[in-house]
């Protein structure tokens, strides 16, 4: 968890105001500037603390020096004589010699000279253990000898890997080797030892990557789909070094996908309805190869021997996915009473008689039309290296701005619990709901800023609880235009998200100071949506760092800031509801 120190207006006034009191000291003469200090800390006061024993609150010293260099009480001044500031006394000190480095003597300023040190000055003033300091020829510490760990002592401290026989987690497979292997990792000099594992083993159906391709039925993030096939498998020879794809396909005929050379693959699964193409007269298949690329307008084809058009019906699809097949396809036109939705489509042989869906598209192959399907449901959060993580900025708000004070941090929102909803419409386009996205229950952040003049006892820092992170959509759906419908035609829709309308609500807690909610409604403008059929995966990405969602109000003492959460930018990956 992360903490920010949040340091208040009143606070640094105050010490802004102690600051000035310094410097109007400073210019009084009440310090003696030439006073130096010994390594004990104690001041040396010079000859201005015998000028004048009668000042209340300052204690002579007994002088150290001859007589000959000390002024004597008979050679004091007069009372009226005495001088009215200490800048006006004259100096009886001499001034201090410049320290010497490399004299062998420790002087003022230097921690070390030689074999002198300050006193108290060892290794373990340092952190360390133990060992032996030493002096650099700069006059600074040298702690090269010293030590952070003492081997041996049961403890595994410092710059040691183990002691004895704990070493902890780290065994072969811990440490990168192949697991299966019969050797073990030692502690030699309380260092991990790891010569006797073994680097790859081949035939443990784990892909040592660094030695091996694959492993039995293992390929790392190799692939059919990965080598731009649309199934089949890879596979691996004996010595796990070459990988074999004679295996894979370029289309999956019945996989629901149209893929490679297919023209359809089952029912449902073409872009196109009966009425896009041209039959002739007395037959049920059109000339050409069914191919709806070339099909024209129906209208005007009243010449007996003109083109016939078919007039509705449901397109088909060949075993082999190769041809599109029109059996089902009509010449004649259909009643009102045979279809109730006026799609073309007979209401017996219409996938969503209730609703118009000329093409009859089914994407998922369960007989009943995309307009009438349940949404698929995305609700699993799955890993992936930044994903699931959106992000927010909070700050502003000083109504005088102090130096080195800041009240800007950002909040990273983790996802913890999120449901889309996905669905497909009868042209194809994919519409997601995001119906509801959690971010962890808490989230401590340290707000702070250092920079004060000079340090306040007493003051502590501020936790601000972040809660209830929720972002969702508004009524409509977002729509993907996507980059080709040839896209999800193999599996897989990637593309831009038209503008859609978004919640976000947040609750921001800080303690004494107060806090506040953010619940609003922005339209989001820049985002994407893929998904991916194969790999079971809807990921969503927004990119909104300046939208201004709204604002909260944090109060210290009679102050109020009132702070902006700003940006909205994250991507979202999840996979299908469990079955």
């Amino acid at each position: 968890m992360r903490t920010l120190a949040l340091r208040t207006l009143v606070m640094a006034a105050v010490a802004v105001a102690l600051l000035a009191c310094n410097d109007d000291n400073s210019g009084t003469g009440v310090a003696d500037p030439d006073a130096t200090t010994d390594d004990t800390g104690a001041a040396d006061a010079g000859d201005d603390a015998a000028t004048d024993s009668s000042r209340p609150g300052r204690d002579v010293p007994e002088p150290e020096d001859t007589a000959a260099d000390v002024p004597s009480e008979d050679s004091a001044p007069p009372d009226d004589a005495t001088p009215d500031t200490a800048e006006d006394t004259p100096r009886t000190d001499a001034p201090p010699v410049d320290a010497v480095c490399g004299n062998g003597t420790r002087e003022t300023g230097e921690v070390c000279d030689g074999d002198e040190f300050l006193v108290g000055v060892d290794c373990e003033s340092q952190g360390f253990v133990g060992g032996e300091l030493s002096c650099a020829d700069d006059c600074t510490l040298d702690t090269e000898e010293c030590q952070d760990a003492i081997c041996g002592d049961g403890v595994v401290s410092g710059s040691e890997d183990c002691e004895g026989d704990d070493i902890g987690d780290n065994d072969c497979v811990a440490l990168g080797f192949a697991p299966g292997g019969e050797g073990e990792v030692i502690c030699v000099d309380c260092m991990l030892d790891s010569g006797a594992c073994v680097e790859s083993i081949c035939g443990n159906d784990n892909v040592e990557v660094e030695h091996e391709l694959c492993d039995g039925d293992e390929f790392a993030d190799d692939s059919c789909r990965e080598r731009g096939f649309f199934g089949g498998d890879l596979a691996c020879n004996e010595a796990c070094d070459e990988i074999d794809d004679a295996g894979c396909v370029a289309s999956v005929c019945g996989n629901g996908t149209i893929e490679g050379d297919e023209l359809c693959d089952g029912p449902g699964s073409i872009i196109a309805a009966c009425t896009d193409f041209e039959a002739p007269e007395g037959t049920g298949e059109p000339e050409g190869s069914g191919d709806p690329e070339g099909s024209g307008d129906p209208e005007g084809s009243g010449d007996p021997e003109g083109p016939v058009w078919y007039t509705g019906g449901a397109l088909g699809c060949s075993d082999d996915c190769l041809e599109i097949v029109f059996d089902d396809c009509l010449i004649d036109e259909i009643s009102p009473e045979a279809d109730g939705d006026a799609d073309t489509v007979s209401d017996d042989v219409d996938n969503c008689p209730d609703d118009a869906n000329p093409h009859q598209l089914d994407f998922d192959g369960d007989g009943v039309g995309n307009l009438c399907d349940d949404p698929v449901v995305y609700d699993i959060v799955l890993e992936d290296e930044g994903a699931n993580v959106f992000a927010t900025s909070v700050g502003g708000g000083l109504p005088i701005p102090i130096p080195g004070l800041d009240l800007a941090f950002d909040i990273t929102l983790a996802v913890e619990t999120a449901t889309v909803e996905v669905t497909f419409d009868d042209d194809g386009l994919m519409s997601a709901t995001v119906v509801m996205v959690f971010a962890d229950d808490s989230i401590e952040i340290e707000m702070g800023g250092g920079g004060l003049p000079i340090p306040i006892p007493g003051l502590d820092g501020i936790t601000i609880d972040v809660s209830g992170g929720l972002f969702g959509t508004v009524e409509d759906a977002l729509v993907v235009t996507p980059d080709s419908i040839d896209g999800y035609e193999a599996g897989e829709l990637a593309g831009d998200n038209a503008e859609f309308d978004a919640t976000f609500a947040l609750e921001v807690s800080a303690g004494d100071a107060g806090g506040g909610e953010v619940d609003s409604e922005f339209e989001v403008a820049n985002s994407t949506s893929e998904l991916s059929r194969y790999f079971e995966t809807y990921r969503l990405s927004i990119e909104e760092p300046e939208l201004v969602l709204g604002q909260i109000t944090i109060s210290l003492l009679i102050i109020p800031m009132d702070l902006d959460v700003t940006g909205f930018s994250g991507t979202l990956l999840v996979g299908p509801a469990a079955e």
